[in-house]
């Protein structure tokens, strides 16, 4: 520390031994510096020599401070500040005197009469020669034991409290001059005077103490100094700081009374005008009082036991920032905060004041709930905080603290393990937790983790501990808030979480303000920062998971992951709305290793999984590219990209699967007569959700999140193939979760995505599901989140409730899936869509076979609606005749539908009978005398089977309308027609025909059957459609003769229901040509069955054992077998039936000879019949 502290020093030693006498040096020709820095060293070279006086200083006084007679005393002992360097007048609106500027009683600037200073010319000539003490060393610290008996008070807890006091606002100040001024005293000089006594709260007349004046007693004895010398402004504020807290009445603290008093210079300052010279001085001199109080504040905070009322400085200057931060930091470049800091950073001691005080200020965060009594104090916490990062100096200081940023993953310290803390534990506990360490070699102990970890990262770090501090989902104290929700209102139940909600943004929002200081604050502080966000993504990489199997070892909670995710999502928001700033995200921040530090690892633990590609970088890219220094915008972005993915989804995961236990436990407690309501198990668990509602589902965080993703989407649209395969999957995956989410989530308001912007991800998504396209996401499960992004966001709502689908009743709104540009939807508007959407679908119907067998049943019901849309759209017509033209994809796609279709038409013919059956029985008196678990089981079973029929009937009905609406089109009627696709159609309808309209149709009857989808009367009349389709169709006709299914009796019985229903309509007589038909392919089937009795074995099919027309030769196996009978075989599996080798069409051979001997020997059969039928008729 400077000179100064030595000077401080010097005047806090009042009462002690004086030092020897010096001997009296030379007057110098008096000058007036003009250098402020020269005043301050003068003055302060006089205080600090103030103890070498010749008149000894008592110390039995602590509330008083005393000081030399001086040789010439003015009036009654009062203040005169008149120095040429502190020469100040107070601003009064009230004043209408016309002063001349020229009155000589004004302090000319160049120097001051010695009426004015009233000092002795003793005082004057040390103030002119002394020089400032030697920067002391570690001894020159000792002090006195006076000095230690002064520093050892004890400060009154209530200086905080009168810190906050007003400044001094009396109609008639105190004064400092007379009562009978001299005549050289103008009206002028006596507000500068009082404008002194209300900036330092101080006076020298005791009658003139109030609780906002402190008085300070000159001299001995009733005589007080007239004058106290103008170059003690530092030795009034030291006195005043060495005064007892006995003798204060408020500001007891020095750091409170150095913030008021820089505050009320402040202010007074506001009131000065810089036009007239008395104002200059005036200004002058307030600025003198700032600088004074900073200086004071800084030496109060270094050496703490410097004065009677500074102990504890950095603790007093805590709670001055938690209970008065706006007032010591108003203005922020000439705040107190700032001042002080300039001061900090001269003496180069700004670490060993910030540390202690950040810390301080932190223990008031950490791992909690806000519900807690303890996070009372965050908000004002946070304020501080963010008061003392506003300065840059501080920023950059504290992003260099140990405690800023996690160890490095390569530092010793990073493997150490931090074990839980005995606090709280009784002996018996301890000794268990002791034992439980010794079993497992002091590694780890449940509650145990790593200095580098998630919960390192909540409790170790300033923003981890600040960003720690949430709404934890599973908290008591944040659940209990929603008690016996069943029972309540709506509007109770919204009230109270809009409550949580505004409680959770304030804090959040101060969160932001504090991470945007330090990312203003510089270089260092910002890459601080951004190093802080990047290693929380790293030690939290595997916290995207189900939250029930989150490791708390390695994993942050639950809440400080959105908290990360939320401030981030904050940050992001200017360039997200800005379309130039959009342009600079440079999408090599992905691949770039250094930049990323890790959280978009290409291997080992931390690896991010690409769309489809295996290498650290594009294809087209090359790996040795030197490292780049990538801007704010992209590292924020990436790093939001992921904190979302790591934050938000696994709790709207956990928010989903909680409401699906909800609807399951409502129906169980229904069926058994109960009451949800008044069930303990079912209010508890409702509150859960409720609890997750309220973070989860916060409607505002949705939308910015939609909108952080249109960016994202827009971004990925730009990049070439091979580029996006090498972007993150979770990328896309992420864009389908937040869609899906606010589409369907009963807790999402469903104007939540009213006004936003999802054009780019549109694109994204037509871009991504095309032929084209169809390899660069090699996840089918996610391709099929695609198609249900396009169902849930851009069909039509109408669409939807066409559909039968209940749950989409509120949908979004219409704005969102129509273009802005034309009004019209998005699926009608787009020219890409119009060109390869239909394909895409029909693809990707196919797909979905390798998802899992429950889910593919949904995305192929919402896949058929979409392409119903379609159909009924001339816009895609041309899209459609294409399909046409690919007769491969097209025959893949029919043969999946058929086999998906019998397959639902088998659950259906199995369940509900099941479901009838069950039904009967609840309905019987013996169904009551039951017990509990019996009826339970039972239940299950019925929920079970009503599941199962729901998912296989809504499904059901939609394929057959879509081969309905397919049918219609000729060129895909023909692809129908052909040997690989007509018998599995025929064998379909038939099997419906047979179970709806034969014996088994008694067991379909089951009570409300609308609620399971089945609708027999629409499936009969979508399968007589696709029947009259082919009303002309011979290879249709001949299928359904040699169909397995077929009786004579079975299509008059479908003709005479649909005339009893009405589904034909007057006149239509096609199903009746197709009847007469069937009937004469029928006979001929028969007749050539006939023929071709005990055909040799080479003849026959060895998978059918039927004789084949069309044999062809399996060049895998050398075997032959029918051409048809293989087709179908490779349309599911594309494998030699017989070796289980890979095999394609291209590799089948025609049989030419087998086949020639085939056709002769049948020629034969012929002729022979024909013979034997001519002898039997001439006979």
């Amino acid at each position: 520390m400077s000179g100064f502290g030595d000077s401080l020093r010097a005047w806090a030693n009042i009462g002690g031994d004086p030092d020897p006498p010096q001997e009296e040096p030379s007057i110098p020709t008096p000058q007036t510096p003009s250098d402020p820095d020269e005043i301050r060293r003068k003055r302060l070279a006089r205080m600090a020599g103030s103890n070498s006086s010749n008149s000894p200083r008592q110390s039995s006084a602590p509330t008083q401070m005393e000081t030399t007679p001086v040789s010439n005393p003015g009036p009654r002992g009062r203040l005169d500040f008149t120095s040429p360097d502190l020469d100040m007048e107070v601003a009064d609106d009230n004043d209408n005197d016309n002063v001349n500027d020229n009155d000589e009683d004004l302090v000319n600037e160049g120097g001051v009469t010695p009426m004015d200073l009233s000092t002795s010319q003793e005082d004057m000539q040390m103030s002119k020669t002394t020089a400032l003490p030697p920067t002391p060393t570690p001894a020159a610290h000792q002090q006195t034991q006076t000095q230690k008996q002064l520093m050892s008070q004890t400060l009154d807890p209530a200086a905080l409290r009168a810190s906050t006091a007003p400044p001094f606002t009396s109609d008639r100040p105190p004064a400092l001059l007379s009562d009978h001024p001299s005549p050289r005293k103008t009206k002028r000089l006596r507000k500068r005077d009082a404008t002194m006594i209300k900036v330092l709260s101080i006076t020298t007349v005791q009658s003139d103490q109030t609780d906002l004046l402190t008085y300070i007693k000159f001299g001995e004895g009733e005589s007080q100094p007239a004058i106290i010398p103008v170059d003690s402004l530092d030795s009034l504020i030291a006195g005043r700081l060495n005064l007892q807290s006995s003798a204060l009445k408020r500001d007891k603290s020095a750091i409170a009374y150095l913030t008021n008093l820089h505050e009320r210079a402040r202010m007074e300052l506001s009131k000065v005008s810089e036009e007239k010279e008395d104002d200059l001085t005036t200004k002058t001199m307030l600025m003198d009082a700032k600088k004074c109080a900073a200086t004071y504040a800084v030496s109060c905070l270094l050496y703490e036991e410097l004065f009677a009322s500074s102990h504890h400085s950095k603790d007093e200057l805590v709670k001055c920032l938690l209970s008065n931060t706006a007032q010591i930091c108003n203005h922020a470049e000439g705040s107190f905060l700032s001042d002080v800091v300039k001061e900090l950073i001269n003496q180069e001691e700004l670490e060993n004041v910030v540390g202690p005080v950040v810390d301080k200020l932190m223990e008031n965060f950490g791992g909690g709930s806000l519900l807690e009594e303890k996070a009372a104090k965050s908000s004002n916490s946070s304020r501080a905080l963010q008061s003392l990062l506003n300065i840059k100096a501080v920023a950059v200081a504290t992003s260099s603290f140990p405690n800023f940023n996690l160890p490095s993953s390569s530092s010793p310290v990073a493997k150490e393990v931090v074990q839980p803390s005995m606090d709280g534990f009784d002996t018996q506990q301890q000794q268990f937790m002791a034992m439980m360490l010794r079993m497992q070699n002091n590694r780890s102990v449940p509650g145990a983790y790593l200095r580098r970890s998630g919960p390192a990262l909540e409790t170790s770090t300033i923003l981890g501990r600040l960003l720690s501090l949430g709404l934890p989902t599973r908290d008591p104290k944040v659940t209990s808030q929603f008690a016996n929700a069943a029972r309540r209102t709506m509007q109770d139940v919204n009230n109270v979480k809009e409550g949580l909600r505004k409680t959770n943004m304030v804090h959040l929002e101060l969160s932001t303000q504090i991470v945007k200081a330090l990312l203003k604050g510089g270089k260092e502080s910002r890459n601080g920062a951004l190093a802080w966000f990047k290693d929380s993504l790293i030690v939290n990489c595997r916290a995207g998971g189900d939250v029930n199997y989150r490791d708390a070892s390695k994993n942050s909670s639950t809440h400080t992951m959105l908290n990360i995710a939320t401030v981030l999502l904050k940050l992001s928001g200017p360039f997200v709305g800005s379309e130039e700033k959009r342009k600079l995200i440079d999408p090599s921040f992905v691949w770039s290793e250094e930049a990323h530090g890790g959280v978009y690892a290409s291997s080992g633990d931390e690896k991010v999984d690409r769309l489809n590609c295996d290498t650290p970088t594009p294809k087209n890219v090359d790996p040795n590219q030197p490292a780049k220094d990538f801007n704010f915008i992209t590292n924020c972005f990436f790093l939001t990209a992921r904190a979302l993915n790591l934050g938000l989804f696994p709790l709207t995961s956990t928010y989903h699967s909680l409401g699906r236990q909800l609807g399951h436990m409502n129906w169980q407690i229904r069926s058994r007569g109960g009451d949800a309501a008044s069930d303990p198990n079912f209010n508890r668990a409702l509150s859960m959700h409720m609890a997750h509602e309220v973070v989860a589902a916060d409607p505002e965080l949705i939308r910015e999140a939609v909108k952080f993703y249109d960016v994202l989407a827009e971004m990925m649209c730009s990049l070439d193939t091979d580029t996006v395969q090498a972007m993150p999957e979770f990328f896309v995956d992420d864009v389908c979760s937040i869609l899906n989410f606010a589409a369907t989530e009963r807790g999402v308001p469903s104007d939540v995505l009213k006004g936003v912007s999802v054009a780019n991800i549109f694109n994204l998504v037509i871009r991504l599901l095309s032929p084209a396209h169809a390899k660069t996401i090699k996840n089918y499960n996610l391709r099929a989140r695609l198609g249900d992004i396009l169902f849930h966001i851009f069909l039509p709502s109408e669409c939807k409730r066409e559909e039968d689908e209940p749950q989409y009743g509120e949908d979004v709104p219409a704005s969102v899936c129509c273009d802005p540009k034309t009004g019209q939807p998005f699926l009608l508007s787009s020219k890409e869509a119009q060109d390869t959407l239909a394909p895409s679908l029909l693809l990707l119907y196919g797909e979905v076979e390798h998802t899992g067998p429950y889910e593919k049943q949904g995305f192929r019901s919402r896949i058929c609606s979409l392409l119903k849309y379609l159909w009924n759209s001339p816009q895609h017509h041309n899209a459609f005749a294409k399909i046409a033209q690919d007769e491969v994809s097209f025959v893949k796609f029919a043969n999946g539908v058929l086999n998906e279709t019998n397959e639902l038409i088998v659950v259906m013919m199995e369940k509900l009978p099941q479901i009838k059956q069950i039904q009967d029985e609840m309905k019987l008196p013996e169904w009551g005398t039951r017990t509990q678990e019996a009826q339970d089981e039972v239940t299950g079973r019925l929920s079970e089977h009503e599941q199962q029929v729901k998912s296989s009937l809504m499904l059901c009905n939609k394929t057959m309308k879509m081969f309905a609406f397919l049918s219609t089109d000729e060129k895909i009627a023909n692809l129908f027609q052909g040997q690989e696709l007509s018998q599995r159609l025929v064998n379909v309808l038939l099997y419906v025909v047979q179970n709806m309209l034969g014996t088994k149709g008694l067991d379909l009857k089951v009570d409300n059957p609308e609620s399971y989808y089945f609708k027999p009367r629409e499936l009969l009349s979508d399968l007589i459609a696709i029947l009259c389709c082919f009303v002309d169709s011979s290879t249709i006709h001949n299928a359904i003769a040699n169909s397995g299914y077929y009786n004579e009796k079975l299509l008059p019985k479908l003709l005479k229901t649909a005339g009893k229903l009405k589904i034909l309509k007057d006149g239509d007589d096609r199903l009746a040509k197709i009847i007469k038909s069937v009937e004469t392919a029928k006979d001929s089937a028969e007749d050539l069955e006939e023929l071709l009795k005990d055909a040799p074995d080479e003849y026959l099919d060895p998978l059918t054992y039927e004789v084949m027309m069309d044999p062809v030769v399996l060049t895998t196996s050398d075997t032959i077998v029918e051409r048809s009978t293989i087709t179908q075989h490779l349309l599911n599996d594309p494998t030699d039936p017989f070796n289980r080798q890979p095999l394609t069409m291209d590799k089948v051979k025609d049989a030419v000879e087998l086949k020639a001997k085939i056709e002769e020997w049948i020629e034969e059969r012929r002729e022979e019949a024909a013979a034997l039928k001519m002898s039997m008729e001439t006979s």
